[in-house]
């Protein structure tokens, strides 16, 4: 009887598990539809309040001083996440790739207070001379 209830347990679950299962593939299709990674991303075009921004950053909005102490530490966390060093980059060409890594290499400061003002404020623009 054991060996039976065994049996039936193993063939439930090699069911459920089993990739190529209609079951399967149709559970996978409905919760692929409320995971947030498959989502489109929000678009919202309006102007942060960078006055308000700024001010929390600062700590001086009135009922988020506590909390305005930890925009800082996000901010400059954030921005040493992800553009903490240049990025690696492979380019065929080798003149280009040496211009590029010594353009890249005297503007990383310049790039990486662009992005932190950008975390801290909600917004930014960059604008590149191409000369």
């Amino acid at each position: 009887m054991t060996q039976n209830k065994q049996g039936i347990i193993q063939r439930i679950t090699e069911f459920f598990t089993t990739a190529n299962t209609a079951v399967t593939e149709r559970i996978r299709i409905v919760m692929s539809r409320f995971s947030p990674y498959r989502r489109d991303p929000v678009n919202d075009w309006s102007r942060p309040d960078y006055d308000y921004w700024r001010r929390a950053y600062r700590a001086n909005v009135k009922g988020l001083e506590l909390s305005g102490l930890l925009i800082k530490p996000l901010v400059s966390k954030t921005a040493g996440w992800v553009l903490g060093r240049p990025p690696q980059f492979d380019i065929e060409n080798e003149t280009t790739a040496q211009e590029f890594s010594l353009w890249l290499t005297d503007n990383h400061p310049h790039i990486l207070a662009a992005y932190r003002e950008s975390v801290k404020l909600g917004d930014s623009f960059l604008v590149v001379n191409p000369d």
